[in-house]
Parts: structure tokens; C-alpha cells; sequence
């Protein structure tokens, strides 16, 4: 159980560690990168395992700076990954909690097109938001979330392995426990699929996934069993209606 000791324990300790060795020279260029807040979602991430942490911590800016290359120092920009970002394949649920009071995020594998964005593309746009989602006062604390992913319209021509085997990469390095990933209205090839993707993932994420096929109503019922219904965006029969373009472009003018 976390306490005021442990976690003030536990970020010296972190902090040690990742002086004596830095990950690399971006996270010691911005103060916030060895701030408390952001070293604390390691830390939880980990259950206050401090090796594991500092190991975790690692990961993410060595995967940090494969995917972002020369801008993985910069903050993240919503222009820079703009063309990405715009087709809405992972995006924020305005206001939405499971019933254990986590962030809700929602995928739509029937948006990507190669032409548009590749798969290094793809994933900045999803760090983007992931880091996005860190903003908000509850998840940056506990770094807990779910995802919502939806297939409905997506065709086998789509399949990208380079994007699933780097998009669930996050899992290993981010500082954040995808608590449940919920697979809707799966098409009828999912089975040879869901085996290739099944490599890419550790065992404990394996073991998170949760496919719900039928309907909108029948998505809608077994959905409600975790996610109150007024917490469903309309693709899966609920209220929330997400205008993830105009989400994109207030980020943009914001300059965020």
C-alpha cells in the first residue's frame, strides 16, 4: 500500500539510480522528466519495485527516441503528429470511467490507412494521446486506464503487424497499467490475427483482453458490465459523442 514514506523512500532511491546511470541526456534536460509526479508512475506502475521502475524507465527513452528520433526531447506537439492524429485511431472519451474509476480510451482499427500514415506514424500519435491522457488529475496519479478497441469495418487488406508489435511495445515502457483492453464487434478472421498479436504482448496483457462480438446492443451489454453505460462513446451504443478532430485541433491552437 502506498504511503506519504514509501513513495518519498522510493523516488530517492529512483532518482539515485537514474542520476548514477541516466536513461539518456533528455531526461536530464527537462526537470520534469525527473520530477516526482512523472518518476511516481514508474514507481506505481511497478508497485514500487525501484529496479524495475528505473528499468521501465529505461525503456521508455530508449523506445522514446527510436520512435521520435531527433524530436524524442521535445514536448509532444498535436501539429507535429497532426496527419496521425486526425484519422482517430486512438482517442480520448470525454469524461468516461470504468467502474473502478478509470480512464476510458477507445481504438478504431477500421481508420488506418498505410498511405496516410505508416506505423511509426501511427504509434507517435498514440503516445501522444496515451501522454495526453497522463494530464488528467486522476490518471496521472494512478496511471490506470482501459481501452476500448473496435473493429467494426475493419478488412484483413488493413492488418499492419509492424504497428501491433510496436503499439503494444507501450505496454513494457510506459508508465502506465492498461487495466483492461475490451476487442468489439471482431471480424470473422480475428482468430488468425488475435495469433499473430498474441506474440507481441507479455502474458499478464494476454490475460487483460476481453472480446465482446454481436450486435451494438449485445457490445453494449457486455461493455456495461465494466463501463457504465453513460461512459460509452456512440460507437458502442452509448451517449458520449467524441469530436476527436475538433479534440485535435484545440490541442493545436494551444499549442500543446
Amino acid at each position: 500500500e502506498e504511503t506519504p514514506e514509501l513513495l518519498s523512500k522510493s523516488l530517492k532511491a529512483l532518482r539515485d539510480e537514474l542520476t548514477a546511470t541516466p536513461a539518456h541526456a533528455h531526461c536530464l534536460a527537462d526537470p520534469k522528466y525527473m520530477g516526482d509526479a512523472f518518476l511516481a508512475l514508474f514507481l506505481r506502475t511497478e508497485d514500487f519495485k525501484v529496479s524495475a521502475a528505473a528499468a521501465r524507465y529505461r525503456r521508455y527513452w530508449e523506445f522514446r527516441l527510436r520512435i521520435f528520433e531527433d524530436a524524442a526531447g521535445l514536448p509532444f506537439s498535436a501539429a507535429r503528429e497532426r496527419t496521425a492524429l486526425d484519422l482517430g485511431y486512438m482517442k480520448l472519451v470525454p469524461g468516461a470511467r470504468d467502474k473502478q474509476g478509470r480512464q476510458v480510451l477507445m481504438i478504431n482499427v477500421a481508420v488506418l490507412n498505410k498511405k496516410t500514415a505508416g506505423a511509426v506514424e501511427m504509434v507517435r500519435a498514440m503516445w501522444y494521446v496515451l501522454h495526453a491522457a497522463l494530464e488528467d488529475p486522476e490518471t496521472g496519479i494512478s496511471g490506470r486506464v482501459v481501452v476500448i478497441t473496435s473493429a467494426k469495418g475493419f478488412t484483413l487488406g488493413q492488418f499492419n503487424p509492424e504497428l501491433d508489435r510496436l503499439g503494444l511495445r507501450g505496454e513494457r515502457c510506459l508508465p502506465m497499467k492498461f487495466d483492461g483492453v475490451y476487442m468489439v464487434f471482431v471480424p470473422s478472421f480475428f482468430k488468425s490475427l488475435w495469433a499473430v498479436c498474441k506474440t507481441f504482448m507479455s502474458a499478464e496483457m494476454n490475460k487483460k483482453c476481453k472480446v465482446y462480438a454481436g450486435d451494438v446492443e449485445t457490445v453494449k451489454e457486455g461493455l456495461s458490465k465494466l463501463i457504465d453505460p453513460q461512459s460509452l462513446s456512440e460507437e458502442v451504443g452509448g451517449p458520449i459523442k467524441i469530436d476527436h478532430k475538433a479534440w485535435v485541433q484545440a490541442r493545436v491552437d494551444a499549442g500543446l
